[in-house]
């Protein structure tokens, strides 16, 4: 008999999502999931709580038939941990693409809800992360490690992206969900400082926590620094299409989180056969320069401006060089990886 897997999420939408429920497929079980009508993305907790979605979702989860319920989301997952543990023969899959910042706080609602989460993960059977430093930095005292299961948020979408251009300037993209007026600020600096010999590239929107001014479609002191506006996932490839190098800089000044993740613009890098530039000192640098996927260096303008000086010409050995070293596109993308997690979970 196919058995049945529950995928709940606040954020059906987004792309992650997208990429879980493709990665998901199988013959063993029948994924299933339930449109609550939200999107975490653009709307707060507290609307979500006063919707009553969160309701609709413990109704979901004290009826639902299915063997799995694959929480993805510190909210759903805590909402999960809690209505399971009157079902103890469903299996609960806690999964987390990132620590969300307000449990990395000092404040004393930070250590309640952090309190919380470690009695309530302890109901998962599953605990999915994105990077290994999420469990090494943070969930190591919280959670047995043989529940947890490492899945890089790789690419399941196709990319269809030619060779890097040989002509001047040299371009730089930056696609995603923008978060850190500082990093915005540096790659301004950055800009000021070559001038016409690089094109800073911005494509996405601001996250709905950003400072305001971020949501500008020319900011002031963003001259600089090109602004395109959001895309569509299937525009990804024209994106990267001109690009010579990713910006994956996050801000590590911000919160822990920024330095323990994978970026997802370090797997952007590797299908579009693009270099990545990203932080020195954070789990994502050490991931670039232990895969020879570009350069890591400290988030300063000076040390930026520094190491792009080698590669302003697209035509020449130094950036040639770069591209010849990143490996296959294949290792970009997933195969399965969450079909067959939830298939070993099942036969257990």
């Amino acid at each position: 008999m196919v058995r049945d897997v529950l995928f709940v999420t606040m954020a059906p939408n987004h792309a992650s999502a997208h990429r879980r429920r493709a990665a998901a497929r199988s013959d063993a079980f029948r994924l299933i999931s339930v449109d609550f009508g939200v999107d975490k993305v653009s709307q707060s907790l507290l609307r979500r709580l006063l919707s009553g979605r969160y309701l609709q979702l413990a109704s979901t989860l004290m009826t639902t038939k299915a063997a799995i319920v694959w929480a993805w989301g510190i909210d759903v997952a805590l909402v999960s941990a809690i209505c399971l543990l009157l079902r103890p023969n469903v299996r609960l899959v806690w999964d987390i693409s990132d620590i969300n910042p307000g449990l990395l706080q000092d404040s004393l609602l930070s250590k309640i809800f952090r309190l919380m989460e470690q009695l309530l993960v302890r109901r998962a059977s599953r605990l999915f992360i994105t990077s290994p430093a999420y469990y090494e930095r943070y969930y190591r005292h919280r959670v047995n490690a043989a529940i947890v299961r490492v899945i890089e948020n790789r690419k399941v979408e196709m990319f269809a992206v030619g060779a890097p251009s040989n002509r001047r300037p040299l371009v730089v993209v930056y696609a995603g969900i923008f978060r850190s007026p500082r990093v915005l600020e540096c790659m301004t600096e950055c800009a000021r400082r070559l001038g016409s010999d690089v094109a800073f590239r911005v494509y996405g929107y601001p996250n709905r926590t950003a400072e305001p001014s971020l949501s500008a479609t020319r900011s002031p002191g963003l001259e600089l620094v090109e602004l395109r506006g959001a895309y569509r996932s299937e525009e990804i490839s024209k994106v990267y299409e001109e690009a010579h190098l990713v910006w994956g800089f996050t801000d590590p000044l911000d919160n822990d989180n920024e330095k323990w993740l994978l970026s997802n613009r370090i797997y952007d890098a590797i299908v579009s056969g693009r270099p990545i530039i990203t932080n020195a000192g954070t789990m994502s640098g050490d991931y670039v320069q232990r895969h020879r996927l570009g350069l890591a260096v400290d988030m300063r303008a000076d040390a930026i401006v520094a190491a792009l000086g080698p590669l302003l010409d697209p035509a020449g050995r130094a950036y040639r060089e770069l591209v010849a070293a990143m490996p296959p596109a294949a290792t970009g993308y997933m195969d399965r990886d969450y079909g067959r997690e939830l298939e070993a979970l099942l036969n257990e």
